[in-house]
């Protein structure tokens, strides 16, 4: 729909949600822009649909500004604030209902077009070698959230859990295997202090780095680079 965001229309237990997903500091001008983005598509889908079209919710990020009075006119329905998407969520009625401005010929140009571009996207198989790479650019300013690493991939979180989970991997699991890999990589490689390694690794405390390091490999990073160096 448009290159500064992404859009997903997630099932999560039976519910329906389109997610606007965007990354960047939360402040007052891109909040007035979700706000505004998630207006659009309610205001979008009250004009196609052939019956009256109400949210079943609505969910911003943000916290609620103190007067809700507007929002509550415009959505007609719950509002949910400090929440963890930014969301419409949508009725199976509503999602299954007749397109009252739509053109059989245009749709099927365009779903000719997403086919290609589908295609064209990574598959599945190659979602861990994405993630891998984020986690190991955020470890020095402490460990990533699966939400942080999602939004750089255009995700949800729950999306990003679902995929890993499709190749029998977790995200917890991926976050302690790189840094385990890190961690040995600067400890052959460099001779940085073990606090900077620890620091490097997104450890708060070089002692909590050791005692993850040991039981990691079974000995603490001091043992195992002596041992390298021997």
């Amino acid at each position: 729909m448009t290159s500064v965001s992404t859009y997903e229309l997630e099932e999560d237990e039976g519910r329906h949600f389109m997610v606007l997903h965007r990354t960047g500091d939360r402040r007052l001008g891109m909040r007035i822009s979700n706000e505004q983005t998630i207006v659009a598509i309610t205001q979008i889908s009250r004009e196609v649909s052939v019956q009256p079209f109400v949210p079943k919710a609505v969910f911003f990020k943000h916290a609620a500004p103190d007067d809700l009075s507007a929002h509550r006119a415009f959505f007609g329905c719950p509002l949910h604030f400090s929440s963890d998407r930014d969301a419409i969520e949508v009725s199976p009625e509503h999602l299954n209902a007749p397109n009252r401005l739509g053109d059989t010929s245009i749709s099927a140009f365009f779903d000719a077009y997403l086919d290609q571009e589908v295609a064209a996207l990574p598959t599945h198989e190659e979602i861990e070698q994405r993630v891998r790479p984020l986690i190991l650019r955020a470890l020095s300013q402490g460990v990533p959230t699966i939400a942080d690493v999602a939004s750089h991939l255009g995700l949800s979180a729950r999306t990003l859990q679902r995929r890993l989970a499709g190749q029998g991997r977790a995200f917890q699991d991926l976050v302690d295997e790189t840094r385990q890999e890190l961690a040995v990589r600067l400890l052959l490689r460099t001779d940085y202090a073990l606090a900077e390694v620890a620091f490097l690794t997104g450890f708060a405390e070089q002692s909590t780095f050791t005692r993850a390091f040991k039981r990691w490999r079974g000995e603490t990073p001091a043992s195992f680079r002596r041992s390298a160096q021997a």
